[in-house]
């Protein structure tokens, strides 16, 4: 059959690179590499972590019950990882491989239509521009399961492409169960199903369309019921479904833009994205998708991008529950469109195609500049620094983020005001977590013998004697 990367007019051949270039690729390789392994021993644990890693250690001993709202394939997979027994830093190494098995997948999927050398541009851009999430410089060195639906999901556009071009059924029945394996990692991989639909748009396309939908769905649904069966078998899913309806209709309150919502806005998922993205690789990341529109082909490739990246768009506006972290489900839709256009605009004869690639590389490398700087300058923060200056024993804490989780730094964390043998009180001041007033009264105006300092955001009380509530106000007894 034809190539079809020879008729396209991206398409460049790996003969005609200079050295120079294989070596400045081979570089920023190594680059993403370090970046994808850089301090990930740092100690402050997310509270998200805290649950899968719980959930994985349970399903060790067979427990399936730990996180039954979320599918259990990506935490089967942190269970086997030798490393889950030796701490959260030696877990975080898996998600370091994941993170660079995306960036293989990617490199894959493109390689499909610009060549081996040029398809690790898509690889390349996912390990090197940023992807934050609050105070981290990376998302994926934390222990979330959105990696994990990446990885399959992108594993599955690159199945399903190959199914388009050859017809076989085989690859109809694999992508079905990589896409399949998206969903038991996470469950908004259903939700780019109908962006599947362009396979099936055009001349000729309705004769195949029974047995290939026949072999997607065997493998989607062969997949879905094998990670399903340890959890109960198909009513697990019904489960989760129903909880995420509840949970989407009740809502959860929100820090956007530095204001609180009672409910995720329509437009959380794109602020998050700009705040984790940061500005340069946001700008790059929609260029790239306005351009992919003129000098990507085949065009069936762009109308799959763009319908998979509305698809999630849809999926987050409508929902009242956002988290900072959500954005990475969908980000790495631009970045392949980035892998593609790039190559395309190489060979663009227009002077309008040389600016637009100049104007893209100097900003992908402004990016990766401010990416490069963040991980490897990243420092112990927030409460692994707080912990310094917390004697052992009872703590309490208030104003603390949502996605915190202090009990992985301090000795017993509680939140009873009038608890005994108290030895320090920990104040943040997250506009979510509100501060009850006897606690703001003792940093705020703290009664003799009562030491307060500010320890990277937060105030610390520690005192000698014991700390005694009366009315809305603490004093020091014995």
């Amino acid at each position: 059959m034809d190539d079809p990367r020879t008729r396209r007019a991206g398409y460049v051949p790996c003969a005609t690179v200079p050295r120079g270039a294989v070596v400045a690729l081979g570089c920023l390789g190594f680059l993403g590499v370090v970046l994808a392994f850089w301090r990930l021993g740092l100690p402050e644990v997310w509270y998200d972590e805290y649950v899968y890693r719980t959930a994985a250690l349970a399903y060790r001993s067979g427990d399936f019950a730990p996180n039954f709202e979320h599918p259990p394939l990506g935490k089967l997979i942190l269970a086997a990882w030798p490393g889950l027994d030796a701490g959260y830093a030696a877990t975080r190494v898996l998600m370091g491989f994941v993170a660079l098995a995306i960036a293989g997948a990617l490199w894959w999927v493109a390689a499909h239509f610009v060549g081996w050398l040029w398809g690790s541009v898509a690889g390349l851009a996912w390990l090197l521009l940023p992807h934050r999430f609050e105070s981290r410089a990376r998302l994926d060195h934390l222990v979330f399961l959105d990696p994990f639906m990446v990885l399959f999901l992108v594993l599955g556009y690159g199945a399903a492409w190959h199914w388009f071009q050859t017809r076989s059924l085989r690859w109809a029945a694999a992508a079905g169960a990589l896409v399949g394996a998206a969903a038991m990692a996470k469950l908004s991989a259903l939700f780019v199903l109908p962006a599947l639909l362009v396979f099936f748009v055009g001349p000729g396309r309705a004769r195949v369309v029974l047995k290939d939908v026949a072999a997607f769905a065997a493998g989607a649904l062969g997949t879905m019921l094998l990670f399903l069966a340890p959890m109960g078998g198909p009513g697990a899913l019904l489960r989760m479904v129903g909880y995420q309806r509840e949970h989407n209709a009740d809502g959860h309150p929100v820090l956007v833009a530095g204001q609180a919502f009672d409910a995720a806005p329509w437009w959380a998922t794109f602020r998050y994205a700009w705040d984790g993205l940061g500005a340069w690789a946001t700008v790059v990341l929609v260029a790239a998708l306005v351009l992919a529109v003129r000098f990507v082909r085949p065009l069936r490739l762009v109308a799959l991008l763009l319908a998979s990246l509305a698809s999630f768009w849809v999926l987050f506006a409508q929902s009242r529950v956002a988290l900072p972290h959500y954005y990475y489900d969908w980000v790495w839709l631009p970045t392949l469109a980035l892998g593609l256009v790039l190559p395309a605009l190489a060979e663009g004869a227009t002077r309008w195609a040389r600016t637009a690639l100049v104007l893209l590389v100097a900003g992908a490398i402004v990016a990766t500049g401010a990416n490069a700087v963040g991980v490897l300058g990243e420092r112990e923060s927030g409460l692994v620094l707080v912990a310094h200056h917390v004697p052992p024993g009872r703590v309490l804490v208030a104003g603390l983020p949502p996605s915190s989780w202090p009990d992985a730094h301090l000795d017993e964390v509680i939140s009873t005001l009038d608890a005994p043998y108290v030895q320090a009180v920990v104040v943040g001041n997250h506009p979510l977590s509100p501060v009850p007033e006897p606690l703001r009264l003792l940093v705020d105006e703290p009664p003799p013998g009562v030491r307060v300092e500010e320890v990277d955001g937060y105030r610390i009380a520690t005192w000698q004697g014991t700390l005694a509530l009366e009315g809305d106000r603490y004093r020091i007894v014995g």
